[in-house]
């Protein structure tokens, strides 16, 4: 697998080289890691080949200080930054009156842009699947040999198609435009363990941040959005590769694509969760130091002791240092051996299935268009868009690279085609299925950039929407249930509540929609409404997207209830059964899913469920005379496939989406209002939150261990949850908590059985089931479904897991193979697991990337108190930290409430999409271009005037083009006019140029446009084109407009107005888009954005109250220009 991260300039490079050796034959003699080696065009021109010297400068020289080995500086130094409390610290001292609230202001905004730290390089780390590391490890020289070349070789093939297709830099303003580099300075890093010892082949490669550009040779920075676009397919193609070289070196045999990282035959999946074990060995070694009354007594009492005792031990299973002395790798293999011999695995029985020889065929061709078809499912289980090197990805890993064939329909036989044919196939297959696709670019992308960072939506997601949507808004065949037209439900439902109820159970739309936040009673509602359908005689089915949740609906709203997934799958198997077309809806609603008219189905947490799937719900409710009631929150987390639907037709106007207002769960009523001006996106509410100590933060060692004390502290008094960010750091957080656990002596350390995250349980421990399986049966009629909560009651020898559930108490047998793969420790979880549960207090720990669903979701899961411990600098690379937090937590979460929301609907990114015509994307282009033009002009006229002073400087040229483009006055015209006085006696004459070009009057004629090249003024003409369409429509704007400004008036306002319409559709035109329902309803991203957002929202309030603007509207005015 292919991850990639920053390397900070400074000291950051130091960790890649601790510990390696001085050349090759060391590495094998177990004297360190294998010295790093050199790679990269740019590398080969400056000499650098080969093994790197650890005792050399090059590396410090390169990525420490940003110069060449020979001491030559590459383009502009490593940037140096002020941290935002120095920033704070400088503005402060400046204050004439430094009162508390203007200095806590300052802290704030300061704190708010937080600090920056300049990325000297970024590292690609490439690890094999677990399998391949697990051959390298049991097999003998010449395999272990073969398994490093074929890696090495992997990565050499991605690294040469970063260098071809992602090497890039930016320049113009704003960075318009992409420059190719000459090449990539790469070193790199073998290592072949983890910090556990467990045999993990790896390699990080540094690429340096700084290329020449072709052709003129300067030194730039890297484009660094390139290099994180390329790592889909970088990992795919490093997967692909390995496993064409394991199969032409070795032999082996690959599991069946799935879209994931395939493992070789033969290597079996419980020694693979052996050496994925790190964290079983932490924990023991902790168990070890609290083994002792006086470490227990401390456990007892602290989860701070647990965390530090981890960190320890953290430490001490890092990589040696460079003075230490590294296992020989006899002595590795021969500590692996012995530690399969004791889990029961024969290694050279093992390696004997493995590489058996097996004959390898031809196949025939592919069908090409059921591997499109392959990849179109795939895609729309990711995400509504892709990028054209996410389709690639998509390719490469749904279609084994021996058996590709370049021929659409015409197969042949073909016997793992060389990486230039394969590269040549899955070009045409690209080529093919974004031809099929719709273009939703949401970037001004420059046309000589990568294409691979064009996006992409499919016709089917667009049509499903649509579906969604028309269901929502037009009357059906569907006929309410017989009995009182406006059923009473009550006095248990809140005025929200049985206004909601009321209006689906009088609809007559197919589908309705249900909006409620967290906590306001969804439940009820779904309750009352079951209620009143079974009352007047017609069925309720409820639908969710887990089992788990589909219980609780049916146990809470007293209906059958199913998920989504299960109903799906049984329903095709009946149509199979009775010889019904599943993809017929009308079929599959009567002969699979056996739906009766007049049924309603409700779908809980709709928001979750993904676009496709709620269009096939939609499509059997309608064939079957059915209603579909969704029932979400678009703002919390969405669908893990292609989603946003359910968002959709909630702000689709023509919806009438019902909404309950009320929030029913919290005991606080600050909390209550928090937790809804967290939702709508206002960050302030963090000061809300802070007020009442329900933010921290600190580093990650820190936050870890607070975290974990506050669960610990809760045990005894309330229901508990620790919510996290990522899995790693549930996974990190139930292991120190199960360690907590041991240590009161209420689960055992004895018998103990590793689990799928490569924690440990034994009797006592609390553990989650991930996956539903009815073989498995839990009592006289359950079975294990995903995300049930059981508690440990015995570990067998076999390493199966009698287990009791925690709803209900019954009992299941957990086999091994189960165990293995899907289970894990059940004391922490993500927010996609925690949604929709409800707990006494809430405990989050996330970093300053979380999202503000992921957010929203974790502080409303308690009743009585939900807190957020923020990790505002991380120790996993303290390499990369410069010793200052680079925000406060609470800094963090005001820009992660303020982040626009990640969902986005196929039809949502298409109105996004830039419009070629926009200002949006004609802007950028024609401003670089424009001051190109001018610099040249203008350092021709100032040659022409006789003042040969050398360049002139950037605010000169900005002053001559401003004035440009407000009068057409050309760059020839002003040096005439701010030249005809003398400059003797001048100290800086070009600081009394650039003032005489800012002070000049504009009295003159505007130019001819002579003096710009023919493609300029093409560029000019098209821009001013734009301004004079979005002038004539602002006389007839659109709705959104209007309903911003009010309607134009007819007295004297009436030219405000206009000019307020007119800078809206600019606003609109050049920092969102037209085809958006409401433009200004979120300011753009950009800093120019917000300004111009703010300023023109300022403008509106201000004429809408009835008071002048203290300045003409904001509006952007077009160039002037003559023919």
């Amino acid at each position: 697998m292919l991850s990639i991260g920053k390397i900070g300039a400074g000291a950051g490079h130091e960790y890649l080289s601790k510990g390696v050796t001085k050349d090759s034959m060391e590495y094998y003699g177990g004297k360190g890691e294998r010295c790093g080696r050199w790679t990269g065009a740019e590398a080969e021109k400056l000499g650098l080949v080969g093994e790197i010297n650890p005792d050399s400068d090059a590396v410090e020289a390169l990525y420490g200080r940003g110069e060449t080995p020979e001491g030559v500086q590459m383009g502009a130094r490593w940037a140096t930054y002020k941290t935002w409390t120095e920033r704070a610290d400088d503005r402060i001292r400046g204050l004439a009156e430094p009162t508390a609230e203007k200095i806590a202001t300052i802290r704030k905004e300061e704190a708010m842009r937080g600090s920056r730290r300049p990325c000297a390089a970024y590292d690609l780390t490439f690890s094999p699947p677990k399998s391949v590391s697990a051959l390298w490890a049991i097999g003998d020289s010449v395999v272990a040999s073969a398994v490093e070349a074929a890696h090495d070789a992997a990565i050499t093939s991605v690294i040469d198609w970063i260098e071809r297709e992602a090497a890039w830099t930016r320049t113009g303003r704003n960075g318009v435009n992409h420059e190719r580099v000459e090449g990539l300075i790469v070193s790199r890093w073998q290592h072949r363990t983890s910090r556990s010892g467990d045999p993990q082949l790896h390699t990080h490669c540094a690429v340096l941040n700084k290329g020449r550009i072709e052709g003129d040779g300067k030194w730039r920075a890297l484009d660094g959005q390139a290099i994180y676009a390329s790592s889909a397919v970088g990992n795919a193609r490093y997967l692909a590769t390995l496993e064409t070289e394991l199969t032409d070196r070795l032999g082996v045999e690959w599991s069946v694509p799935t879209g994931a990282a395939r493992e070789i035959v033969g290597i079996p999946a419980e020694l693979r969760s052996l050496w994925s074990k790190r964290a079983a060995d932490i924990a023991s070694a902790v168990r070890d130091e609290v083994g002792s009354p006086e470490g227990r007594g401390r456990a007892l009492h602290s989860g701070r002791t647990y965390h530090r005792m981890m960190q320890g031990v953290r430490l001490r299973t890092r990589a040696p240092k460079p003075n230490g002395r590294a296992p020989h790798p006899d002595e590795l293999r021969a500590g692996w051996e012995e530690e399969m011999a004791r889990a029961g695995f024969d290694g050279d029985r093992i390696l004997g299935r493995t590489l058996a020889p097996r004959a390898h065929v031809g196949a025939d061709g592919v069908d090409v268009d059921q591997a499109i078809s392959r990849v179109f499912d795939a895609l729309h289980g990711q995400s509504s868009t892709w990028s054209t090197w996410g389709v690639e990805a998509a390719v490469r890993m749904h279609l084994p690279a021996a058996l590709l064939d370049a021929e659409r329909n015409h197969p042949k036989r073909v016997l793992r085609p060389d990486q230039a044919e394969q590269d040549e196939i899955i070009a045409r297959l690209v080529d093919d299925i974004t031809g099929q696709m719709v273009n939703v670019t949401n970037t001004v992308i420059d046309p000589q950039g990568p294409t691979g960072m064009h996006r992409w939506t499919s016709n089917r997601l667009l049509t499903a929407e649509a579906d969604l949507v028309e269901a929502a808004h037009t009357d059906a065949v569907f006929v309410p249930p017989a009995g009182d037209v406006v059923p009473e439900f009550g006095g248990q439902l809140s005025v929200s509540q049985r206004a909601a109820a009321l209006g689906v159970s009088t609809s007559t739309r197919q589908v309705d929609v249900l909006v409620g936040p967290a906590g306001s009673g969804k439940t009820t509602t779904m309750r009352a409404l079951a209620d009143h359908w079974r009352t007047n005689g017609a069925r309720v089915l409820g639908l969710a997207t887990s089992q788990v949740a589909a219980d609780q609906l049916a146990e809470a709203a007293g209906i059958d209830a199913e998920n989504t997934a299960r109903w799906f799958a049984t329903a095709n198997r009946k149509c199979r059964t009775y010889g019904a077309d599943p993809a017929d809806p009308a079929q599959w609603a009567t002969w699979g899913a056996h739906l009766e008219p007049g049924t309603l189905i409700i779908v809980d947490e709709a928001a979750m469920v993904p676009t496709l799937d709620l269009q096939r719900i939609q499509q059997a409710a309608a064939a079957a005379g059915c209603k579909v009631l969704a029932v979400g929150d678009p703002l919390q987390l969405d669908a893990p496939g292609a989603g946003g639907a359910f968002g959709l037709m909630v702000s689709d106007d023509r919806v009438n989406a019902l909404h309950l207002e009320e929030i029913h769960r919290f005991q606080h009523a600050w909390e209550r209002e928090a937790s809804t001006r967290m939702r709508e996106g206002d960050g302030t509410v963090v000061d809300l939150y802070a007020e009442h100590q329900r933010i921290h933060g600190g580093n990650e060692a820190e936050m870890y261990t607070q975290v974990l004390d506050a669960w610990i502290a809760d045990q005894d008094r309330c229901e508990t949850v620790m919510v996290t960010q990522t899995n790693d750091q549930a996974s990190a957080l139930a292991r120190a908590a199960r360690e907590h656990l041991i240590g009161r002596g209420t689960v055992s350390a004895h018998h103990q059985v590793v689990l799928r995250d490569g924690n440990e349980a034994g009797t006592g421990d609390l553990v989650r089931t991930r996956r539903n399986d009815r073989e498995i049966t839990a009592g006289q009629r359950g079975f294990v479904r995903n995300r049930d909560t059981w508690t440990v009651r015995r570990v067998h020898r076999d390493g199966s897991l009698t287990v009791k559930s925690q709803n209900g108490g019954a009992k299941a047998r957990l086999p091994r193979a189960y165990v293995d793969a899907h289970v894990e420790l059940a004391y922490a979880g993500t927010a996609h697991a925690v949604q929709g549960r409800t707990v006494d207090v809430a405990h989050l720990l996330c970093d300053p990337n979380v999202s503000r669903e992921a957010l929203y979701v974790a502080l409303t899961r308690g009743r009585a108190a939900n807190s957020a411990w923020v990790i505002t600098d991380s120790t996993d690379h303290p390499e990369w930290v410069d010793g200052e937090p680079a925000t406060t937590a609470e800094a963090a979460l005001h820009l992660a409430i303020e982040r626009a929301p990640e969902a986005q609907s196929a039809t949502q990114a298409l109105r996004d999409a830039v419009d070629p015509y926009s200002l949006r994307a004609a802007l950028p282009a024609w401003q670089h271009h424009l001051h190109h033009e001018v610099h040249t002009s203008t350092v021709g006229a100032l040659t022409g005037a006789g003042l040969n002073i050398g360049e002139p400087p950037s605010a000169l040229v900005g002053a001559i083009r401003e004035r440009y483009t407000r009068t057409g006055i050309s760059p020839q015209t002003t040096v005439e006019q701010i030249t005809q006085a003398s400059l003797d006696g001048a100290n800086d004459p070009w600081a009394v140029l650039t003032a005489r070009a800012q002070q000049v009057a504009d009295t003159l004629p505007a130019d001819s446009n002579e003096w710009m090249s023919a493609d300029l003024n093409a560029q000019t003409l098209s821009v001013q084109g734009r301004y004079a369409h979005l002038r004539r429509l602002a006389a007839d704007p659109p709705e959104w407009v209007t309903n911003r400004i009010g309607p134009r008036p007819d007295h004297a306002g009436g030219d405000t107005w206009d000019q307020l319409a007119n800078a809206s559709l600019v606003y609109a035109d050049t920092h969102s888009t037209l085809r958006q329902p409401d433009p200004l309803a979120a300011h753009a991203a950009s800093d120019a954005g917000r300004r111009a957002h703010a300023q023109l929202m300022g403008d509106i309030n201000q004429y809408r109250t009835g008071h002048a603007t203290a300045h003409q509207p904001a509006q952007t005015t077009a160039p002037v220009i003559t023919r």
